[in-house]
C-alpha cells in the first residue's frame, strides 16, 4: 500500500476476534488508526471519520460490513481494501483477495493494485455483488444457523438444496429497455459482480466493471425443475435452463404482488417496488493485478 491508511473493523465478523491482535502486530505502528467497532453507528463514524485523513481503508468483516463500507465510500477517492472476515467473503473472492487473514494483509501490504468496480443500487440502498429474493434468502437463513467457522464456504452446497427443497413461489413484474414480464417466480437476482449466494457464478457474462447488471429469474415448476436449478448453479450452467430467464441490463424496475425479503450482500431488505441500476466504476477498490477488476484499471 502506498500513503497512510486506517484499519475498521468488524468486531462481529466471523473471525472478527480472532484477527485483532495479528492486525495490531502487523499494522500497529503502520496505520494511522485502527478502530475496532462493535456497532452500525460506530462503524458509520469510523468509516466517514478515517476517509477524511487517509488515501486508503481497509475495512474487516464480511460482505455485508463491505457493503455498508463501500456505501460510505461511494464517489470518493477513498480507496477500499477488503480484509475478508465473513463466511462468503464473495466480493474478496471476486478481486483475487486471499482469504486467510495474514495472507491477505501480506497481499494489500505488497501486491494489491488500484482499480474501479461497479456497484450496484436497490432504490436508495447499495449493494457490491448482489440482490436476491427467493431461494437466496432461504440459503441465507440456512447459513445463519450453520457452524460457518468450520466449513467456511463448504456451507453453501447443503444450503442451497436445502433452500431448493422448501422454495416457495412469488408473483414478479419486471419492467427492462428491452422487455416487460409477469410471471409466478421462486428466484430473483440482480448482481453487479459474478457470484451470488456464496460460490455460484449468476451468468456466464457477468462481469464487475462492464456497467451491466447480471439478471435472471427463475421461473415456478415442479420439484425436478428446481433440483435442475440447483444442480445448474453449482456447474454455472442454470441460465440455460427453460426455466430461467437472463439479461444483461443497465437497469431494471421489479414489483411483487406483496412486500418481499431482499438480500443485498447479506443484509435483508424488506420492499415491495424497487428501482435497481448499476453505477459503474464508481468504486475505488485493491484488487489482485491477476483480476479481471485490474485488466480494466
Amino acid at each position: 500500500m502506498k500513503g497512510k491508511f486506517s484499519v475498521v473493523l468488524n468486531a462481529h465478523a466471523r473471525s472478527g476476534d480472532q484477527v485483532i491482535d495479528l492486525i495490531r502486530e502487523r499494522w500497529g505502528e503502520a496505520a494511522k488508526e485502527i478502530c475496532v467497532v462493535e456497532s452500525v453507528q460506530a462503524f458509520e463514524k469510523a468509516i466517514t471519520s478515517a476517509k477524511k485523513d487517509v488515501g486508503t481503508l481497509i475495512v474487516g468483516g464480511g460482505d455485508g460490513t463491505i457493503r455498508k463500507a463501500a456505501e460510505l465510500l461511494l464517489g470518493t477517492d477513498t480507496m477500499l481494501g477488503v480484509l475478508p472476515l465473513g463466511t462468503g467473503n464473495a466480493l474478496a473472492h471476486e478481486l483475487g483477495i486471499p482469504i486467510s487473514t495474514a495472507d491477505a494483509m501480506t497481499f494489500l501490504d505488497e501486491q494489491a493494485v488500484p482499480a474501479k468496480i461497479d456497484v450496484g443500487r436497490f432504490n436508495s440502498d447499495v449493494f457490491v455483488n448482489v440482490a436476491t429474493l427467493g431461494i437466496t434468502s432461504k440459503i441465507m437463513d440456512i447459513i445463519a444457523n450453520s457452524p460457518k467457522g468450520k466449513f467456511g464456504r463448504l456451507v453453501y452446497i447443503p444450503a442451497l438444496f436445502r433452500a431448493v427443497r422448501f422454495a416457495k413461489s412469488f408473483r414478479i413484474r419486471i419492467e427492462s429497455e428491452k422487455e416487460a414480464l409477469d410471471l409466478r417466480a421462486v428466484q430473483f437476482v440482480a448482481a453487479s459482480s459474478q457470484q451470488h449466494g456464496g460460490p455460484f457464478r449468476v451468468t456466464e457474462s457477468a462481469s464487475i466493471t462492464d456497467g451491466k447488471l447480471s439478471v435472471y429469474v427463475v421461473k415456478k415448476g415442479d420439484r425436478g425443475s428446481l433440483f435442475r436449478y440447483g444442480l445448474g448453479l453449482l456447474f454455472g450452467r442454470h441460465t440455460e435452463l427453460p426455466t430461467v430467464w437472463s439479461a444483461e441490463l443497465s437497469q431494471v424496475q421489479i414489483t411483487l404482488s406483496k412486500t418481499g425479503r431482499f438480500v443485498l450482500d447479506g443484509d435483508a431488505v424488506k420492499a415491495r417496488e424497487a428501482e435497481i441500476r448499476v453505477e459503474p466504476s464508481s468504486l475505488n477498490v485493491l484488487v489482485s493485478p491477476e483480476s479481471a477488476a485490474s485488466k480494466k484499471a
